[in-house]
């Protein structure tokens, strides 16, 4: 992947290039799929099997961010193995270090598009639609805080639209395929215990603010699942208006998220049932006490919504 350096895992963090360029002799790089700031996602064939996959490695050089993102990446990974299983967290075909100890994962090649792709295409869902995704969204993040972990960047470019054939239909043939949301990106998750390590410098804030609750934009100690619940009514908030709780700058989104009142979904869409909008607007809370206590009570109060032809 990269020539030796004194400091492993540091210094020589390059992505290597694409083309028949192997990692390891592992995996044959295809195409880049996604990128962040610390690491680069290749479509990728495993030579073992020939199977397709989405293969994650770094591309952070500058030398304490990189020393950081390993340690993400290294903790994302052991996070994902103990978490398979649950069909809304992405499937994990092998993880392992490079020859100068920088991590990698190789995950299913998902077929589909991000929630966040998805609404930029469409701007807003069918309610039900919406409903549906924030079930599925639930029920992953259950399992995620079951081991004892807090997610920390639930957003729609985290959120995949995997396709999925329904089942045999009465001719044999296989049913229309039906959306399965996959939660992505586990590089801010961090332990529910307060003690747990901190993954970023104490002058570093990472995340995306339109998702980030109050406590998780001024305190670290503060936060546990409920901000993840947060997260889950931003986005279905997003989901169904077409914009974020609040809009702005940085400076102006942060502000409102501390002080300004809770908006309404139905103010802005006015086929927003009285009942959805209530379980938005308790998720987006400001303080954590007054949000649903875990991811199973919300997602009762989500089932209970009667159904909409909307």
């Amino acid at each position: 992947m990269s020539s030796p350096s004194t400091e492993p895992g540091v210094e020589t963090l390059a992505p290597p290039p694409v083309g028949g360029a192997t990692l390891l002799g592992r995996f044959r790089l295809l195409d880049e799929i996604g990128r962040g700031g610390h690491s680069v996602v290749y479509e990728a064939i495993r030579t073992s099997t020939g199977e397709r996959v989405a293969l994650k490695v770094l591309i952070q050089r500058e030398p304490r961010r990189a020393r950081e993102a390993v340690r993400r990446m290294k903790r994302e990974g052991a996070l994902l193995w103990r978490l398979q299983g649950h069909p809304g967290i992405v499937r994990v075909v092998e993880a392992g270090e490079d020859t100068v100890g920088a991590p990698y994962i190789a995950m299913e090649r998902l077929v589909g598009r991000t929630l966040s792709e998805a609404l930029q295409r469409e701007g807003s869902l069918p309610i039900e639609v919406a409903r549906e995704l924030g079930l599925q969204l639930l029920s992953a993040l259950d399992a995620v805080h079951e081991v004892g972990v807090v997610h920390r960047d639930v957003k729609p470019s985290n959120l995949f639209l995997a396709q999925e054939q329904s089942g045999a239909a009465g001719d044999g043939l296989a049913g229309p395929p039906r959306l399965a949301l996959k939660l992505l990106d586990f590089g801010l998750a961090t332990g529910l215990d307060p003690r747990s390590e901190r993954l970023t410098g104490q002058d570093e804030w990472v995340g995306t603010v339109p998702y980030a609750s109050p406590e998780r934009l001024v305190s670290w100690s503060m936060v546990d699942q409920r901000a993840d619940l947060y997260a889950v009514g931003a986005v279905l908030f997003r989901c169904l208006t077409g914009q974020t709780p609040y809009e702005g700058s940085r400076k102006a989104l942060i502000e409102a998220a501390l002080t300004a009142p809770v908006p309404s979904a139905r103010a802005l869409r006015a086929d927003v049932p009285i009942a959805f909008d209530a379980v938005i607007a308790r998720a987006l809370a400001k303080r954590p006490a007054d949000r649903y206590p875990d991811a199973p009570a919300m997602a009762a109060a989500l089932s209970a919504l009667p159904p909409t032809s909307c």
